[in-house]
């Protein structure tokens, strides 16, 4: 074995050179170059598994740890892999539920309802504090909110027939000096009065009926 500090040439397996008292370099034994070998041709270590509770076995000592652990509690091992594919699963998961959401309908705005026509299914919101019903009537300055000259051809409803207040906790209608009445729930109500409305009350106008949503 040859020095490598003076050069000399010392017996196979010296600790120290016989000229100059240096440390002389290990040779790695037979049985040390046996253990390389058998380490360099051993294969990779397989991917961890996962039992049907949850568990995971490790890969390298087959031990069983708890569900998303992340290296084994044995030997060390790590466990990445599984843990790995559960966050990526979940994430797809989270990415699939929002792609198929849908939006529904718009809502109605709190404190708005409509009047829907029962003929034609026309819809007329109560957008305002005060929603008149009539007809129109240009040269008395009559332009009801609730436009009936189209739908009343035979002039059952007064140009001034009724309205519908908006307040906090609903709508009220009265009608306000009509000449053929108006009707809720087919009971008359009588001019003046302020009748509080519930969705789904009809109200009939003459031969018009409009119920409230």
């Amino acid at each position: 074995m040859k020095c490598t500090i003076c050069g000399a040439e010392n017996l196979e397996g010296a600790a120290y050179c016989e000229d100059c008292g240096s440390k002389l370099p290990t040779a790695p034994s037979p049985e040390m170059e046996e253990v390389e070998e058998i380490i360099e041709e051993e294969e990779p270590l397989g991917e961890p598994e996962e039992t049907p509770t949850g568990e995971i076995i490790c890969p390298a000592c087959g031990s069983e740890n708890p569900a998303g652990s992340k290296f084994c509690d044995d030997c060390g091992a790590s466990l990445d892999t599984i843990a790995a594919e559960e966050e990526m699963e979940e994430e797809v998961e989270v990415i699939e539920g929002e792609e198929g959401e849908e939006e529904g309908p718009p809502e109605t705005p709190i404190g708005v309802a409509k009047l829907v026509l029962e003929s034609t299914g026309e819809e007329y919101v109560l957008d305002k504090d005060i929603v008149n019903i009539g007809r129109q009537s240009p040269a008395d300055g009559i332009f009801p909110e609730i436009d009936m000259t189209d739908i009343d051809q035979e002039a059952y409803i007064s140009r001034r027939h009724a309205r519908i207040i908006r307040k906090d906790d609903g709508f009220l209608f009265e009608d306000v000096g009509s000449s053929n009445g108006s009707f809720i729930n087919n009971v008359r109500i009588a001019q003046g009065v302020q009748q509080f409305l519930n969705v789904g009350d009809e109200i009939r106008l003459g031969k018009t009926v409009m119920k409230l949503i």
